[in-house]
């Protein structure tokens, strides 16, 4: 194999695939990138199996091969070459890696005619698009709630649904749930509801952009994403996502509208005050156009109360609540005022934006005791 390529644009796909390799086993094939040149292109692939990456490069000077080179090792060499073309030529069990016009010359050790099992790339027609920022908007939303308990597998992911014209995201814990729903002009192809890795969730906001689509294929076990000249992919958690709608209230009688800066404010300084190692929980108490946070601890740290004034007529409550599960959704709305709504203990409230928009936050609350 022989090829020459512009350093920058190699190392920014080979930084790309480096999300895509097996952290665990190091010394494994799923540790290595894939370089494989087919005509003027040169291929570049790489997986942990369950995860995946594929790229296209034009590319000059170029002769037909396939090698395996240890991912990490290769971004470390590019990432110190000057920036220039560089010109990279295998032989035997080693790749000659020369920049132009320089006396440098690398050597590193590959595997030969090795092929990663990689999933199959569907036909450009199986794709819809979406805007990249709307789906990064989406995953935002929702990805905070998501289950880390590894026993609870059907909610270690975000589940995605679509319906005609709309895309919708959930993820929950069974203690806390968000939920988005994405109103597009243009119909989507039917799927049914998948459940996506968090992990693959996690790398497409990192690898999008303000601007341009996603184009998007969904198969019965592989999810598959194009970004440009890249491809990736992720297999999907084949469980049974929980059935969600049976706890999204029809009706809540009760709104309490509140400054969501002051909100967030106010709770970030009674936590101070808690050992967060051992307690998450704070105590909110909305009386009539008055809402006062207090922390809850069972150490000797100290304790912290502090009145905010909100928009409520109604009937005074109290009730516990992680203060985690009360942030989340805080830092990712941008409207000034935010509502609480809730009929009565131990029922859910829902967190949602002033005016509302696409989504909602759902929460388990904890009853106090005086």
């Amino acid at each position: 194999m022989k090829f020459s390529c512009d350093k920058n644009i190699i190392f920014s796909e080979i930084s790309n695939a480096k999300d895509f390799i097996s952290q665990k086993t190091a010394d494994n094939q799923y540790s290595y990138v894939s370089l494989e040149i087919i005509n003027d292109d040169l291929i570049i692939k790489t997986t942990d199996q369950k995860i995946g990456f594929y790229s296209s490069l034009k590319i000059d000077k170029s002769e037909e091969g396939l090698v395996l080179i240890k991912c990490d090792n290769f971004l470390e060499v590019l990432r110190n070459l000057p920036n220039c073309i560089i010109n990279f030529e295998n032989e035997k069990n080693i790749l000659y890696i020369r920049p132009e016009n320089s006396k440098i010359e690398i050597k590193l050790f590959i595997l030969l005619d090795s092929r990663l099992s990689f999933a199959t790339i569907p036909n450009s027609e199986d794709f819809f698009n979406i805007s990249q920022s709307v789906f990064t908007d989406m995953i935002n939303s929702v990805i905070f709630a998501v289950s880390e308990d590894e026993s609870k597998y059907n909610m270690t992911g975000v589940y995605l649904e679509q319906d005609d014209k709309s895309l919708t995201m959930v993820a929950t814990d069974s203690r806390r749930l968000s939920y988005i729903n994405k109103k597009l002009d243009y119909n989507i192809p039917e799927f049914d509801g998948i459940i996506i890795p968090t992990k693959f969730l996690n790398i497409i906001k990192k690898q999008s952009e303000i601007e341009g689509e996603f184009q998007i294929c969904v198969k019965p076990t592989t999810l598959f994403i194009k970004n440009k000249n890249c491809i990736y992919f992720t297999n999907l958690i084949g469980e049974e996502f929980p059935a969600f709608r049976r706890v999204i209230p029809n009706a809540l009688k009760n709104k309490c509208i509140v400054n969501k800066n002051r909100l967030e404010d106010a709770i970030k300084r009674s936590v101070t005050v808690i050992d967060d190692n051992k307690f998450k929980k704070i105590i909110i108490n909305i009386a009539e156009d008055l809402m006062t946070i207090c922390s809850v601890d069972t150490t000797s740290i100290g304790n912290a109360i502090e009145e905010i004034p909100c928009d409520y007529k109604g009937e005074p409550i109290k009730f516990g609540i992680n203060y985690s599960y009360f942030l989340s959704p805080l830092k990712i709305i941008n409207t000034e005022n935010i509502s609480l709504e809730f009929t009565s203990l131990p029922r859910p409230f829902i967190i949602k934006s002033v005016p509302e928009d696409d989504s909602f936050h759902l929460i388990m609350p904890m009853t106090v005791t005086d």
